[in-house]
């Protein structure tokens, strides 16, 4: 059979091929994580470390465009190091622009298979029920809506989950696993930031139960019923998506001394800056920058 119409080496390629997939996204979240506090040497060997793997990975798996951009970043990261470590509005705005084409690109060799394109970084949804099958159609339902969703059928699959990637929310039944607060508790131990719980019963639980769910992460209760709609209003309260584009400060200041610290000092935060020392080219900075 000619190596094109091989279905076993296509499926191959694209297993292999995910992890390029995967590493993408790990670099993305660091990027983002690291938008939302200063910019430290650990955030940027972190960023290294993890740009270096996407780039091992795209030329083990001939994954040309994710090749190009984890060149890109690196040079940019080196950018940064001969710096003195420090970041300026180019070199945030380099970083946000390569990031911004990195979310959107997928593997494309001209396989349908592989038009897998990477989301906003949207973390997933882990929906763990003890009815394995509602929790599917729960799944489905809030994938309808832009969710990525994944029912988890066991504490394994649980676990492996968390394992790989922590989600946005956790919509988890009480019962599940047979030990669903148990389970909730003993996974956010150690977490700097809780992920949040939504948790559900099929019947009224006892003030200790509620109690247990709120130590355990838990932002929410219900009982009953879950509906697809008042879930992913609660989810989307409860998560944010931040956006790629960074704030954008003007600085105005007579003295120049003064107006260079403050931009350093916004810079180390990921924000872009614009400084004047001339007060009267505010109104054209504003109309020009748009801070």
């Amino acid at each position: 059979m000619p190596e094109h119409l091989d279905p076993s080496r296509d499926r191959l390629k694209h297993h292999f091929a995910q992890r390029v997939i995967h590493q993408a996204r790990q670099v993305l979240e660091v990027w983002q994580r690291l938008q939302r506090s200063e910019w430290t040497d650990a955030g940027m060997a972190e960023l290294t470390e993890a740009n270096t793997r996407l780039l091992r990975y795209a030329e083990r798996f001939e994954q040309v465009e994710h090749e190009q951009l984890a060149q890109s970043i690196a040079s940019s990261l080196g950018e940064v190091v001969e710096n003195r470590g420090r970041l300026n509005s180019s070199l945030i705005a380099r970083l946000n622009q390569i990031m911004q084409r990195l979310s959107r690109t997928g593997l494309r060799h001209g396989d349908a298979f592989e038009q897998t394109f990477l989301p906003p970084l949207r973390k997933p949804v882990y929906i763990a029920l003890q009815d394995a099958k509602r929790a599917e159609r729960l799944a489905q339902q809030l994938e309808f809506f832009g969710l990525a969703a994944q029912a988890l059928s066991d504490e394994r699959a649980f676990r492996a989950a968390i394992a790989e990637r922590h989600p946005a929310a956790i919509v988890m039944d009480v019962d599940f696993a047979g030990a669903g607060l148990e389970l909730a508790d003993s996974m956010q131990e150690g977490l700097e930031q809780k992920i949040p719980i939504l948790f559900f019963s099929h019947c009224d639980t006892d003030t200790p139960t509620r109690l247990a769910a709120v130590r355990a992460g838990g932002q929410e209760f219900f009982t009953g019923s879950l509906d697809a709609s008042s879930l992913l209003e609660r989810i989307e309260v409860l998560t944010h998506v931040s956006q790629y584009d960074p704030y954008k400060v003007l600085i105005v200041d007579d003295s120049k001394a003064q107006a260079t610290h403050t931009e350093r000092v916004l810079n180390s935060a990921g924000i872009l800056t614009h400084t004047l020392t001339e007060p009267i080219l505010a109104m054209d900075a504003l109309a020009e920058f748009q801070p």
